[in-house]
């Protein structure tokens, strides 16, 4: 096995048919064919179901993809990192973190990396939980800041480190209606729509939460993984959110946001630094994670205490 052939299969597994695939690679149709076999033989099973309409992915093939990628994107960055050195260039870091930690705590934590080691430069992926988990597997990442998603917790290629307790508000336009109650219950809440980060996941667990509480599940219309347009769409709409603390509130205080109290929705998660445990882990990164470490530990005791249900989907 090579890099060639792995080269190959990605392509085709991403083409899902032989010419399209060898047109894309510049190579003869039979050349592919018999890159392909020879993996297969060396792998001991087949990759690929063929079929008149093309190619799909076995269960072996589903397995080989994140680690050809990992093994490509491994190599590159070596490559990278060598050529670096050559030529006395700096230090290479790639960390992803979710849109929950970037506003303040990983920014802090960056500044406090970079005058230690000013040599350092830093590469930031910013997505969803279980995409920065996709990108730890294949090697594109370094570590991950990012709420420990349930599929995080049980993926056993995974160490993870929580470093901080994070609390989600049911958030509003500042002169939203519910605000002329005397009184905000679960069900008042359960009467508006939702603008929700995962529709995958999270209207699922929004209606166990109000169930739960007696009231009926809220219509979710709305699902974007971006927390700024979550922020935004609430500000200007009569659509609810849960969201979190750290996040929103700025908004808060500059009053395009409000806080909504009396109900009993009060949802805390956990966060932390996730990186694979076979990875290298050099002083660079050992640095980002102690002052990750740092800052989450000066935030928390920052924060006022408050009881919450335990935060399922929202990581995801």
């Amino acid at each position: 096995m090579d890099i060639v052939q792995l080269k190959r299969f990605l392509i085709l597994a991403e083409t899902g048919h032989f010419r399209r695939a060898a047109a894309r690679l510049r190579i003869s149709q039979p050349a592919l064919t018999h890159s392909i076999k020879t993996l297969e033989e060396e792998l001991g099973g087949e990759i690929f179901v063929r079929s008149s309409k093309g190619v799909t992915l076995s269960d072996c093939g589903r397995a080989l993809v994140p680690r050809a990628r990992a093994i490509l994107n491994e190599r590159e960055r070596i490559g990278t990192e060598i050529r670096d050195i050559a030529l006395g260039h700096t230090t290479r870091l790639t960390v992803g973190v979710a849109p929950y930690f970037s506003r303040r705590l990983f920014p802090n934590a960056v500044q406090s990396l970079l005058a230690e080691m000013p040599q350092v430069r830093l590469e930031v992926i910013e997505g969803h939980s279980d995409e920065l988990r996709a990108a730890l597997h294949e090697g594109r990442i370094d570590l991950a800041f990012c709420v420990l998603s349930p599929s995080i917790e049980a993926d056993d290629a995974l160490e993870r480190q929580v470093t901080c307790t994070e609390r989600y508000s049911v958030v509003a336009r500042n002169k939203h209606p519910l605000f002329a109650r005397k009184r905000i219950g679960d069900r008042d809440l359960a009467g508006y729509p939702w603008v929700v980060y995962d529709l995958q996941r999270t209207p699922a667990m929004y209606a166990e939460l109000f169930r739960a509480r007696g009231a009926a599940a809220p219509d979710c219309p709305v699902a974007t993984l971006s927390l700024p347009l979550m922020a935004a769409l609430v500000a200007n709409t009569d659509h609810l959110a849960l969201m979190p603390e750290d996040f929103v509130w700025p908004e808060i205080a500059a009053s395009r946001l409000r806080r909504i109290v009396g109900h009993t929705l009060d949802v805390v998660g956990r966060g932390g630094i996730i990186w694979r445990r076979d990875g290298l882990r050099g002083e660079p990164v050992k640095s980002l994670a102690r002052h990750i470490r740092s800052v989450c530990e000066q935030s928390q005791d920052k924060a006022p205490r408050r009881r919450g249900t335990t935060a399922g989907a929202m990581g995801e």
